[in-house]
């Protein structure tokens, strides 16, 4: 694939046409503008690793939810069951 068909395709313009704000003082001086769609990669690294450690999270968390879920079902059997205002007895 060559730059002007990288350039064309839509998801690398939509990217490309991004404000990244001002450039590292250090990466001024170069003076090199970086290969197309070298934003769309970094943020496509980004994102899967954020997948990655937000899956992480999820398989930690849901089975302590799932035992506390188990606790207040057996946990509810020992409760008394209440009374209704009405009720005298």
């Amino acid at each position: 694939m060559s730059d002007q068909d990288r350039r064309r395709d839509p998801a690398d313009e939509t990217v490309d046409d991004i404000e990244t704000g001002e450039p590292i003082e250090m990466l001024r001086e170069l003076g090199e503008e970086p290969a197309p769609g070298f934003v769309a990669r970094i943020r496509g690294a980004l994102q899967r690793r954020l997948l990655a450690s937000q899956l992480v999270d999820l398989s930690w968390f849901t089975p302590v939810l799932v035992l506390l879920e188990y606790l207040k079902v057996i946990f509810g059997f020992f409760e008394r069951p209440r009374r209704e205002e009405g009720d005298s007895g």
